[in-house]
C-alpha cells in the first residue's frame, strides 16, 4: 500500500473514525501486512499517548469488501435505516 500522506501512522491509513464513548473511538482503516491489503475495524482506547488499538476489532482481506458492504446494508434495512436517505446524508 504505498498510499504514504499526512492521515497514515503507525496503525495504518485512517478512513472513518467516530467516538464509542468518552474513552474509546471506533476506527475503520486500511493496513499493510506482509505485502497484503487489509481493512481492519477497530476499538482504540484513550492514553497519554493519544489513542492506542485494542485487542477488540476484526481485520478483512480487502476482497471482502462487497461482503461487508451488503452486510452492512442489509443490517440498516433490518434496523428500519433507509438506504437512499443516508446515501443523500452522505453527499451534503
Amino acid at each position: 500500500m504505498n498510499r504514504e500522506g499526512p492521515g497514515d501512522d503507525e496503525f495504518g491509513l485512517p478512513v472513518h473514525v467516530f467516538e464509542r464513548s468518552a474513552s474509546e473511538q471506533i476506527r475503520i482503516s486500511l493496513n499493510e501486512f506482509r505485502g497484503f491489503e487489509y481493512i481492519d475495524i477497530r476499538v482504540f482506547f484513550a492514553s497519554e499517548d493519544g489513542y492506542r488499538p485494542t485487542r477488540r476489532g476484526l481485520t478483512l482481506r480487502k476482497d471482502l469488501y462487497p461482503e461487508l458492504f451488503r452486510g452492512i446494508v442489509e443490517l440498516g434495512g433490518a434496523l428500519g435505516y433507509d438506504a437512499e436517505a443516508l446515501a443523500q446524508d452522505l453527499d451534503d
